[in-house]
């Protein structure tokens, strides 16, 4: 059997096996993957045009709530119940944990619905 050699090594030198932390990575990058895969189908009826990615072990879901109702929904479909949210410019973004993996809530426009409705509260 004919094998190519690699362009890469140096004559007479084996390639490094990876790390330990490298392989750590990988297998978390392939589980967010696999998991924003099985939710994109769950959440496509969801209000505000959800976007579903998965990059560096984390899965990211973004989305462009009209209503805190749509928010809430948004919270409760993916349990994001005790999580901290920050106000990141014009968003609200709160980690959780997705199928064992790390995940993100992006509500863009969220501060900006929730100081209307202080606002309205206020008068």
């Amino acid at each position: 059997m004919l094998t190519r050699p690699d362009p890469f090594a140096l004559p007479g030198r084996r390639r490094p096996d990876p790390s330990p932390a490298a392989v750590a990575a990988l297998v978390e990058c392939r589980k967010a993957k696999a998991a924003a895969d099985l939710a994109e189908p769950e959440v496509a009826e969801m209000p505000g045009e959800p976007a579903v990615t998965a990059a560096g072990g984390e899965v990211r879901f973004v989305v462009r709530p009209r209503s805190l109702d749509d928010w809430r929904r948004w919270t409760q479909a993916l349990g994001v119940h005790d999580a901290q949210g920050r106000a990141i410019g014009g968003a609200l973004v709160a980690r959780f944990t997705y199928r064992g993996v790390r995940a993100r809530l992006v509500g863009e426009g969220v501060p900006a619905l929730l100081g209307e409705a202080l606002a309205r509260g206020a008068r």
